[in-house]
């Protein structure tokens, strides 16, 4: 290689790449060639080395220093071993940045080993050198990730693991080969998880235990056994002779901890727990809920208990309102309209074939979200050894997988909130023909003795616009039963109510 100028104190950025580990050894030649050329031409060199086969971060610096040489006041060169450490994607941001600067004529790109100078008046042989030369490097990378795709591919055919053993296990090198194997210091506690569970203790009070027992996590820097990997250990079925990659299910040779009978009793009482956790959060109904304003601010108006009795007041979701009332005094007010419904048999099964045609709709509408909900728990919860799998590959960094973690457990916390709300919204209670002439002809005794999930179901039946100003009630009748009632002193009933009563 010849030099037409003198790069006497010109800023040089050497950088020295491996971006694969049959590399590595390499990696220290690269470095000493670096620092020759940067002494033969007297130039004012800053080094920068990266193994991103072992810190994948390194990618995110690469990108860093790339923008530092972009925004270098003065004369640079960047100085690449080969053209392949320059970049192996031609498409790249790395590239288009650089070849900008090239253009304008601030910068050239400098490949000692492969005897090139790329700048703003290259000739066309050159230019081509550049693009084959990276269009190589493309090839080289495709084929290397070809490779990695078969090797991985056939370790799952022979039975092993292509990832991360999971707690309990861990990767040893055995006769120069990478294995999984039992962690004999964890074992002890991931059987006593496993046989706690089995007894029916709750996940939570497992995780306290088994901190108290000192578990820590199998990363590189340990931790107190987290709750979410405790709830994992029970659902990964690794743990009875089977791992999943990439959501396909694989039989591995490893050690196992259970069986798949023991596995599956413990998705049984995991499933039972679930159910009555949300049994335990829907028992309180009350019967204004979900159908009752605020008049003077149009908030919701909020049920709670205090000292066995139901209070209502606004939820204050405008600002600070004073809007309260007893639910015994809303009721009272309710009940003697009641009374003053007739209604013929005939009437009675076309009103209760109507509202229960809604009601079965409004029911599969529910089933089907529900439906859709859990499928999409599945899957995100399946996505999480994919991401995993990708930050080790190098297909997203470790910054990235966080990210996506983080955004997914947000996620599925949102799902678990949404079944539960799901759960909760029961949607109609089925009224029968019975029923509906039970309610005209002693409506007011059937209302007293009603639960109160069965009150809001009347009432959503019965009324609309429900509103509590000074607490007195204010509401509008629905058809037909704006008909059937008897009005005979409806200011009794609802004094001081506007003209739209």
């Amino acid at each position: 290689m010849t030099f037409d100028k003198d790069y006497t104190g010109t800023k040089a950025f050497l950088i020295a790449r491996v971006s694969d580990p049959s590399q590595r050894e390499a990696l220290p030649a690269q470095i000493i060639r670096l620092n020759d050329y940067a002494q033969k031409l007297n130039l004012d060199s800053e080094l920068f080395s990266f193994d991103e086969t072992a810190y994948k971060d390194d990618r995110k610096k690469f990108q860093e220093i790339v923008d530092k040489i972009a925004h270098y006041r003065g004369k640079r060169i960047a100085v690449f071993d080969k053209i392949d450490r320059f970049t192996r994607d031609s498409s790249s941001e790395v590239v288009r940045i650089l070849k900008d600067k090239v253009r304008e004529g601030n910068l050239e790109l400098h490949f000692p080993s492969d005897g090139l100078i790329f700048h703003k008046n290259s000739p066309a042989c050159d230019k081509t050198r550049l693009g084959m030369g990276m269009v190589f490097g493309e090839y080289y990378s495709a084929a290397i990730s070809d490779n990695v795709k078969r090797r991985i591919e056939q370790k799952l055919h022979d039975g092993e693991f292509p990832g991360f053993a999971p707690i309990g296990y861990r990767n040893a090198e055995i006769n120069g080969k990478n294995e999984i194997i039992i962690d004999t210091m964890r074992k002890p506690l991931i059987n006593r998880a496993f046989e706690m569970r089995r007894a029916g203790v709750s996940t939570r009070n497992i995780t306290n235990e088994m901190r108290r027992l000192g578990l820590t996590s199998n990363t590189k820097n340990p931790k107190p056994v987290a709750h979410s990997t405790i709830c994992n250990l029970f659902k990964n079925k690794f743990y009875y002779g089977v791992m999943t990659y990439r959501d396909k299910d694989y039989p591995h040779k490893y050690q196992t901890y259970i069986t798949k009978s023991i596995y599956d009793e413990i998705q049984r009482i995991s499933e039972n727990n679930c159910t009555q956790k949300i049994q335990k959060k829907t028992q309180y109904e009350f019967t204004f809920k979900g159908i009752l304003k605020c008049a003077i601010c149009g908030c919701s108006m909020s049920s709670y208990t205090h000292k066995g009795r139901v209070y209502l007041r606004c939820s204050n979701a405008k600002g600070k309102c004073p809007n309260n009332a007893t639910e015994t005094g809303i009721l009272s007010q309710i009940e003697p309209i009641l009374d003053g419904f007739t209604i013929d048999e005939n009437l009675a099964r076309a009103i209760c074939d109507e509202l229960n045609k809604d009601a079965i709709r409004a029911k599969e509408l529910r089933e089907a979200q529900k439906i859709a909900l859990r499928a999409e728990y599945q899957k995100l919860n399946a996505r999480k050894s994919i991401m995993y799998e990708d930050k080790l590959d190098g297909r997203i960094t470790a910054t990235q997988y966080d990210e996506l973690v983080t955004k997914d457990a947000k996620r599925l916390c949102e799902i678990d909130d949404e079944l539960v709300q799901l759960e909760q919204d029961t949607g109609a209670a089925e009224i029968t023909t019975s029923h509906l002439l039970d309610l005209a002809s002693r409506a007011s005794e059937l209302f007293k003795s009603s639960k109160p999930a069965v009150k809001n179901q009347i009432l959503r039946l019965l009324v609309s616009n429900l509103k509590i100003q000074q607490k007195r009630l204010q509401f509008n009748l629905l058809e037909p039963f704006a008909m059937l009632s008897n009005f005979n002193d409806c200011t009794t009933w609802l004094p001081g109510l506007d003209s739209n009563q």
